[in-house]
């Protein structure tokens, strides 16, 4: 009977113990805040790669809310709708830069916001979220501009494959006259000793 007490313990500490961590979790996610929140749809004009539901939102650097919808717009099929959830805070105006952010190597992305100067104009509803427009450059993949770097690095080496052979060739042969010349090498600085040493 007292084997089957110590399991039981055990059993209860161990449910209390992740009960805990999930807790935990949820509350330094701000799962338990009740933070008054507006919603913005953002309309980009070509691919958001890397962007999911529940990436974090952005503002100069700092997390203010997270991607809560991604669709294509029916009406423009290269257009992705991206809606988002801000602290109703934060300041959002019709000149906020709005761009992807890339974390890493990893490939995943976040919305970025950053500054402004026009007056801030009021956030939608759930239901009803304001529209914005992301500008062309803002979906622009970081991926794709490292592959376009890479191909023309290619067409320079294949353009000046002639010139780079010639010059690693002629770097061969003075390395090789070099390796020659060794001894003669050796006795004149054996001869700057000498007369160094005077």
């Amino acid at each position: 009977m007292e084997t089957r007490a110590n399991y039981v313990v055990i059993g209860l500490f161990t449910l209390v113990v992740i009960a805990g961590v999930f807790g935990f979790v949820f509350w330094f996610q701000g799962g338990g805040a009740s933070i008054d929140r507006g919603y913005y749809r953002i309309a980009f004009d070509g691919s958001v790669n890397g962007l999911r539901t529940g990436s974090a939102v952005m503002f100069n650097g700092l997390r203010v809310g997270e991607v809560t919808g991604l669709a294509l717009n029916p009406k423009q099929s290269q257009q992705v709708m991206v809606t988002v959830a801000v602290d109703k805070s934060v300041a959002i105006r019709p000149d906020t830069d709005i761009g992807l952010e890339f974390q890493g190597l990893t490939g995943i992305a976040s919305l970025s916001l950053k500054g402004g100067t026009a007056a801030p104009v009021a956030a939608g509803t759930k239901d009803k979220p304001l529209l914005l427009e992301a500008p062309a450059r803002a979906s622009v993949d970081v991926t794709q501009s490292a592959r376009d770097v890479m191909r023309r690095l290619d067409d320079l080496i294949s353009e000046n494959q002639k010139a780079l052979h010639s010059a690693i060739a002629n770097i061969d042969k003075f390395s090789a006259a070099l390796a020659n010349s060794t001894d003669k090498i050796d006795s004149t600085l054996a001869n700057v000793d000498k007369f160094s040493g005077m």
